[in-house]
């Protein structure tokens, strides 16, 4: 809520904050992926399955912050900020390319664990895997342009 010219009452974005955690749990999620790819190909399915389902975790854990972040009331982002509907709406992009990465994880996995997918068979575990490694690749390039250089870059307030 704004009050005034110079006043607001909202809190103040922190580059440390909720955000910074979403990314650094998405990166995990993303190593993660690519791990599970790695066990896959050297035919430890059940160690692909773990390192999937850890990917899965530490993902939705990222998504949680945020979401967090847009829940938790008013931000005050600092000048030369894109317009705060803009981030919201992008944030809210994100969150549907992250639905659709882990519905497909799921399935996926799921398909491992009932010997349906197999090495000689993957039905697409590889090209799953690597989307949710992009899932977390598209959230870094977002919060590293979009949240953490403007933050860096705004004049100090007094």
């Amino acid at each position: 809520f704004r009050s005034g010219s110079q006043v607001v009452l909202a809190a103040p974005f922190q580059p440390n904050g909720s955000l910074m955690w979403a990314t650094l749990l998405l990166v995990a999620a993303g190593a993660s992926a690519i791990g599970a790819i790695f066990a896959f190909n050297k035919s430890r399915v059940w160690l692909a399955v773990g390192l999937a389902a850890l990917g899965l975790t530490l993902g939705a854990g990222g998504n949680w912050f945020i979401a967090d972040q847009w829940l938790s009331g008013d931000t005050s982002f600092p000048q030369g900020f894109f317009n705060v509907y803009l981030l919201y709406a992008l944030s809210q992009a994100f969150n549907f390319q992250f639905f659709i990465g882990f519905a497909l994880m799921v399935i996926s996995i799921v398909l491992l664990i009932a010997g349906v997918a197999t090495k000689e068979r993957p039905l697409g575990f590889h090209v799953v895997a690597l989307n949710w490694a992009v899932v977390a690749v598209v959230w870094l390039v977002t919060y590293l342009a979009l949240y953490l250089a403007p933050a860096l870059s705004a004049p100090p307030t007094v």
